[in-house]
């Protein structure tokens, strides 16, 4: 078992490493032109010092003056080529880390996306994810600078007053800022995580009621004002948990301000001991120079208290991916592995299924969806699946395609009596994707290595029998200036989509449940008879679809109940005979 509490830990140390080896070289020009302007900053109060005392006692008052223009003149610089950089920098990071994201998106196991505290993660992962990587870069280079800063001002202050208990002063009273602030940072990053739900809820209501696939019904129904209701509960929610996180935050603000004035007092009367006690000729400079510094050194401590609290709170990004790249258990991540490295081959050879008491259960379900499934599935056999609603049959199927992994029990394929790796799988879903792109894309993302198959295509097309069969290159989808398509014509292209790929092993899972059951019987008896080479599963609630396969399977409540042929189980009398006798009138 993974130790969760060190394994988010270890991959924000990897994200880290991965930042700084991205592009080093633009990252050490930013860090030494930060490190510059910081080392300018430290000279200021010594230029200060000595230009006061210039002016006093009229001496070396040009030379102060042409130090002092340099010091500007290196400070303007290194602040125009400073943000030049950090956008080199960002740019490159913020492109790694994106592909990064999406990446792993597209390959997380699919019951992660059954979990809301994954979504939450991915939410709060994902929403402004550019400018957060950024202004996390951005608060990392501000602690350096601040850092870099505060040594500066501190060399100074001993060179102004030759005290060292002097310089520990000021920092010290300097330094309160620093606890002060540290509770907002936290704070912020409680109310990031407090807020992804309820934001989440309001983007999905606002959705319902401005996306076109809802629009008939949301008019029919004359939903706008549930909707809208429902959308303005979310909005207070969400503006409950911002409101009590302002209220806390503006305690801790005025702790922090009351620090700092506080601590200025204390600065200021330091600085007057300090310079009454030394060289006459030079109090003027040495007031003035503490003074300066002690400002820097606060303004410098507050600026880092604010990184420091943003770095923290922008930190949770690198948590949250790290959270994301992390989910996948060993047994998850078997699954993944196996479905990814295995492509399309160029002939697709037979190939047996063989189940043996598998299990599954959903994560937080209170019972199991499969028990013990045990069946064989020849080579070039159609098997059908059937059962009512929530027997288990798309689960089983996303099983033997491996997108999920069974939780007992085994599942092996094997060639000539061999025990092979998982076969070149196919499908059509129920739920099949819409793609808003040419026809050539929403057929051949089923092979890529084959989408310039011209020939190839039509064929699939002509036997899908879609009538875009020469019209590969033409867009699909009026959001994009594309041609309106139906939902007949959808099914049909999915259809062709699932049947493009050289596969060993296809699955229908109940992709023409949207039709009458009478078009649903030709439509699958057209695809079977045309596809005896494969292993094919048919899933379906529609027996008469069941009736055109070689064999039969029924679920019950997650268990195998029967299996047999059509005329064996109208014989058998059990749960099949009962939903033909059911359906029988569907098809008369």
């Amino acid at each position: 078992m993974k130790n969760t509490s060190t394994l988010p830990r270890r991959a924000v140390h990897r994200l880290i490493w991965q930042f700084i080896r991205i592009a080093p070289f633009p990252l050490l020009v930013t860090l030494l032109l930060r490190l510059i302007n910081a080392g300018n900053r430290g000279f200021s109060p010594i230029i200060i010092a000595g230009f006061t005392n210039a002016l006093i006692n009229a001496e070396g008052l040009f030379l102060w003056m042409g130090v002092y223009l340099v010091l500007m003149t290196v400070e303007i610089l290194t602040d125009v080529f400073n943000g030049v950089t950090q956008m080199w920098f960002s740019n490159k990071a913020v492109l790694h880390f994106q592909q990064d994201l999406l990446r792993q998106a597209g390959q997380t196991p699919l019951l992660h996306f059954l979990d809301a505290d994954f979504h939450d993660n991915l939410s709060r992962a994902t929403q402004g994810f550019s400018d957060r990587v950024v202004s996390w870069f951005q608060s990392v280079l501000a602690n350096v600078h601040s850092i870099a800063g505060v040594c500066g001002l501190l060399g100074a202050v001993f060179i102004i007053s030759r005290n060292i208990w002097c310089m520990i002063a000021l920092l010290v009273s300097s330094a309160i800022i620093l606890f002060t602030r540290k509770p907002i940072a936290r704070l912020e990053l409680e109310r990031d995580r407090a807020a992804a739900r309820p934001n989440r809820t309001q983007t999905a209501w606002a959705a319902r009621l401005y996306q076109r696939v809802n629009s008939p019904e949301v008019r029919l129904f004359t939903l706008q004002h549930w909707l809208l209701s429902k959308w303005e509960n979310a909005y207070h929610q969400l503006a409950a948990v911002e409101v009590g996180s302002l209220k806390r935050k503006t305690a801790w603000n005025a702790l922090a301000n009351f620090s700092s004035i506080l601590g200025y007092c204390v600065i200021v009367f330091i600085a007057a001991r300090t310079a009454h006690s030394g060289d006459p000729e030079k109090i003027a400079g040495i007031f003035t120079g503490l003074i300066a510094a002690a400002a820097g050194l606060q303004g410098f401590l507050s600026y880092m208290a604010h990184s420091m609290g943003n770095l923290a709170e922008q930190s949770g990004i690198l948590r949250d991916l790290a959270t994301l790249f992390t989910t996948q258990s060993t047994k998850e991540e078997s699954v993944s592995n196996t479905t990814e490295k295995h492509q399309p081959t160029s002939e697709a050879r037979e190939m047996t299924v063989a189940m043996n008491d598998l299990s599954f259960q959903y994560p937080r379900a209170a019972t199991q969806t499969l028990k013990e499934i045990t069946a064989k599935i020849a080579p070039g056999e159609t098997v059908a699946l059937v059962g009512k609603n929530g027997a288990g049959k798309t689960t089983l199927a996303n099983i033997l395609l491996g997108l999920y992994a069974p939780d007992s029990g085994t599942l092996t394929f094997s060639q000539n009596d061999t025990t092979s790796e998982k076969p070149t799988t196919s499908a059509v879903f129920q739920d099949f994707t819409k793609f808003l792109l040419p026809v050539r894309d929403n057929v051949g993302f089923a092979d890529l290595n084959r989408m310039q198959d011209d020939n190839r295509m039509r064929h699939t097309l002509d036997r899908a029998g879609s009538t875009f069969a020469q019209e590969l290159d033409t867009w699909l989808g009026h959001e994009f200036g594309g041609r309106d398509v139906s939902g007949g014509e959808w099914l049909r292209l999915a259809v062709a989509r699932g049947l493009f790929r050289q596969s060993q092993f296809v699955v229908f899972d109940e992709p023409t449940a949207a039709i009458d059951p009478v078009a649903e019987v030709e439509m699958i008896r057209e695809l079977l008879t045309k596809d005896e080479s494969r292993t094919t599963l048919v899933i379906s609630h529609r027996l008469g679809v069941a009736r055109l396969c070689d064999r039969i399977l029924v679920l019950d409540e997650g268990q195998l109940v029967e299996d047999g042929t059509h005329e064996a189980l109208l014989a058998m009398g059990g749960l099949y005979a009962e939903m033909w006798d059911a359906q029988a009138s569907w098809y008369a």
